[in-house]
């Protein structure tokens, strides 16, 4: 009886870990998933910042006979900007 009794003790002292562990888990992924998505936010901030520029930049060039290209290629905004000639 002593043996079942000790047995019951051990059983619900490995559950009570267990069950600390994984609140400790599942608190570190949330933490991780808030992190990336605030992460994620700023970065779509940064791009949309970066487009209008971009465009303000194609604006202000096609006032001045100037070709400008955009290209987004590994990440990265490629630009190719082209003088027409004056006939």
């Amino acid at each position: 009886m002593e043996q079942c009794i000790g047995e019951l003790e051990s059983q619900r002292e490995l559950s009570k870990k267990l069950e600390e562990e994984l609140t400790i888990t599942a608190h570190n992924y949330e933490s991780q998933l808030s992190s990336m998505s605030e992460h994620m936010a700023n970065q779509n901030d940064k791009i949309t910042a970066q487009e209008v520029a971009i465009e303000d930049l194609s604006y202000q060039l096609s006032l001045n006979s100037v070709r400008i290209y955009i290209f987004f290629w590994h990440g990265r905004y490629l630009i190719m900007i082209l003088q027409e000639p004056n006939y």
